[in-house]
């Protein structure tokens, strides 16, 4: 039942994203990610990697499909997976490597200083890498304020959802790690 609830937030979450978000007029070019959550957040961290970039790409490329950007999503997502993957090999994170059942990146495992360290780096790296390719033809410091504007709306957004998920979740993720 966790997985499908899981799963259901996810399709929410995406629907969300291509049919309110990605027509929501926050000023020129500043478009709110929100999809990144489902990468980031609700798929287990600690799978076979091979299977969440196929996962990532998967996700990318639907997104892709809503907003006519042939591979920029799936790019994006696959290079945020690949270095997830890096991320926690930390040595912070060594107590989670030895726990066989999957892990998601949320507030409650990691803390919410943690959640928004991690939250605020992979938004960042998506967001850049993501206006990067997609506005290589024009002046890259044109489009630095709105850039920062799309980070700190999509870090504001996520955090929201990651409310929302830990309220609808709580009862159920504080019994598993006590």
């Amino acid at each position: 039942m966790q997985t499908f609830k899981k799963v259901l937030f996810a399709i929410l979450i995406f629907l969300f994203q291509v049919l309110i978000l990605d027509h929501l007029p926050l000023s020129y070019g500043v478009q709110i990610n929100l999809f990144i959550y489902i990468i980031l957040c609700l798929i287990p961290f600690n799978m076979n990697k091979t299977s969440l970039i196929l996962i990532a790409f998967l996700i990318g490329l639907l997104r892709d499909s809503f907003t006519f950007t042939y591979g920029l999503y799936a790019f994006g997502a696959i290079v945020i997976i690949f270095i997830q993957h890096y991320y926690f090999l930390l040595p912070q994170y060594n107590k989670l490597r030895k726990i066989d059942t999957p892990l998601y990146a949320n507030s409650n495992l990691l803390g919410w200083r943690s959640f928004l360290i991690y939250i605020t780096i992979f938004s960042t790296i998506f967001t850049f890498l993501v206006n990067i390719i997609n506005y290589l033809t024009t002046w890259i410091y044109i489009r630095f304020y709105f850039i920062i504007e799309e980070i700190f709306f999509t870090i504001i957004f996520i955090c929201i959802a990651e409310l929302m998920r830990s309220w609808l979740f709580h009862k159920e993720e504080k019994e598993k790690f006590v």
